[in-house]
């Protein structure tokens, strides 16, 4: 089956640590649409339920794993018990990422809020997987986790874990897409209601950086709509109510101008 081929216009985000990468294709206008961005059905991951992996796991065809979220206090208790169920098979192993999963640092990584952990049978090559939650909204991306071989030749993992999309959206912040993406989040508020709960935290994060503050007041300058929209998104946040209000502030300045 023939597939398209793209080239890459630039690289308009990235993050290393996060790994991922947003890019711009350079696409003719002849070319037919490509299918719809998941932008608008991201959504705050929740802190524990299912959810749903999509990937090709190992370069296979494509699946679909179910599988249960794992809370971060609960990392280590976990991997304790996966060592109990499995102790004749992990004492002939000499994994060094087997071994750093049961390290305190690597437990103090697996607790950051910006990763969602979880129990998945996808493993290597299944980075980037999109991973949705029971209402198949996209709450994370698949980045890894501590896998390890057995003596059968098969894999096993310990923990996997997938970076939080509003995690994603708050690094995109730092590029020059930053614009772009708070006024198209404030469209898709603005359409979608439930929405603002992954906007909120968005422009609270903007709000503490100097660069992206001052993007987000211009996009309040020059659309009335997403004032009013974040005005009643301030209730219970000070550091953007503070924001509003120096807007309000400024802009009453302007208008007593001769």
């Amino acid at each position: 089956m023939a597939c398209d081929l793209f080239y890459v216009k630039q690289i308009v985000a990235h993050n290393r640590s996060f790994d991922y990468a947003l890019l711009e294709l350079d696409i003719s206008q002849e070319h037919p649409p490509l299918p719809p961005a998941l932008i608008d059905i991201i959504a705050v991951p929740q802190t524990s339920g299912g959810i749903c992996i999509i990937g090709h796991p190992e370069g296979r065809v494509k699946s679909v794993d179910l599988c249960s979220i794992i809370k971060p206090e609960n990392c280590e208790a976990k991997a304790q018990e996966h060592i109990a169920c499995h102790s004749e098979t992990l004492d002939k192993i000499e994994n060094e990422r087997f071994y750093q999963a049961l390290s305190v640092y690597s437990f103090d990584v697996l607790q950051d809020r910006k990763r969602l952990c979880y129990n998945t049978c996808f493993y290597h090559g299944s980075s980037g997987s999109p991973v949705f939650n029971a209402q198949h909204r996209l709450v994370a991306m698949q980045q890894g986790g501590h896998a390890y071989p057995l003596v059968s030749g098969k894999t096993q993992s310990v923990i996997e874990y997938g970076i939080h999309m509003t995690a994603i959206l708050q690094s995109m912040l730092q590029h020059k897409i930053a614009t772009l993406l708070l006024r198209k989040m404030c469209r898709i508020s603005l359409e979608k209601p439930e929405f603002r709960s992954v906007l909120k935290p968005l422009v609270e994060y903007a709000c503490r950086q100097s660069r992206t503050s001052t993007i987000l007041k211009c996009c309040l300058k020059s659309d009335p709509q997403c004032y009013v929209l974040l005005e009643s998104l301030s209730n219970k946040s000070s550091e953007l109510g503070a924001l509003l209000t120096e807007c309000k502030k400024n802009t009453e300045k302007q208008t007593d101008l001769p």
